[in-house]
Order: structure tokens, then sequence, then C-alpha cells
């Protein structure tokens, strides 16, 4: 079968590509994509894209105080996914790609998976990508020929159960090594 038969196929599993980084707007995205997955009853694949561009200790440091405020820690956006999948009744599956410009990694897991929907915030936490902000997400959104949806911005008292997970799931605050 061909991956066109299999997209018009109606006894397949339905599909939600996630794209997170454990950023707010992608914990927001994480939100989102498991509020849609129940509603369709469909998988959600979340993937996280390492990034290439490196950051220098100030910048790492800015990140991490933009996170902690909200976390306490750095998020693993595909753990977050996968416990929040698991108290809603979604299955989650991480989709690992490797380190890559992060528009075509995106369009290439959803290439792979053939979504009925590819889900994403509107920013993410990468060091030259703050300076286009929101650059990977309309970038998706224009070369995406899947449906693309877009959290933009957060309500912290509308996030407190994901905010908790995040919160069990700690990752060391200060690593300066990715």
């Amino acid at each position: 079968m061909t991956n066109e038969q299999d997209a018009d196929n109606p006894l397949r599993e339905r599909r939600i590509l996630l794209a997170s980084d454990g950023s707010m707007p992608a914990i927001a995205a994480t939100k989102k994509a498991i509020d849609l997955a129940v509603l369709m009853d469909a998988v959600v694949y979340v993937t996280t894209v390492p990034e290439r561009t490196p950051l220098t200790i100030l910048e790492q440091m800015g990140e991490q105080v933009d996170d902690s405020r909200y976390t306490g820690q750095l998020a693993d956006g595909p753990e977050v996914a996968r416990e929040y999948g698991l108290l809603h009744e979604v299955e989650v599956r991480e989709l690992p790609m490797g380190p890559g410009p992060i528009v075509g990694s995106i369009l290439k897991a959803a290439n792979e998976i053939q979504p009925d929907m590819i889900v994403l915030g509107n920013s993410g936490r990468g060091g030259w990508e703050r300076l286009t902000l929101g650059s990977v997400a309309e970038g998706v959104m224009r070369h995406s020929p899947y449906p693309v949806t877009m959290t933009k911005g957060w309500d912290k008292d509308e996030l407190q159960d994901l905010l908790a997970i995040a919160k069990g799931l700690m990752r060391p605050s200060l690593d300066f090594t990715r």
C-alpha cells in the first residue's frame, strides 16, 4: 500500500504530530494536541529536533530563567506529552529526529507518519530562532501539506496539570552541554 493509499484509508489510525522542545509554547501545544487526540480518537506522535545552533552561556542561562519561572526547570517535551497522554488515555509515541534544520526535520517527520494534523507552539526556545520569533512555526505552516494548528500564548492556570508533570520530570537546571 502506498503512502497516499494509507492516508485515504478510513480504517487507519488518526495521527497528530506534536513538535515539542519543552518550552512554554510547546507545553501549551501539548495540551492542545492531547485535547484534540481525545476528540479525534488519535495517536499523538511527538518529536523534538535537537538544535544545531550553539548557544552562548548567557543564552542558555536566559532560556533556563525563562522556563524556570513556569516549570522550575527545563521540561522534556516528549516525556511531558507521554505523561499527560496517560492521564487522558491517549497513546503518545516518540518520533526521534536527529539534529538538523528544525523546519525540515518536522516536515520530514510529518511525511513519515502522514498526520491528520500538526500541532506546535508559535515559538520555541532556540538561540538564533528567538531573533525571528516563530520562524519554525511559520516555516512549518508555510510548507506543510498537512493541516497545522499553532498555539499562541498560554494561560498558566489552564496549564497547571501539565506544569506539575513538567516539574516532576526534572532535568538539571544549569546544563550547558546541549
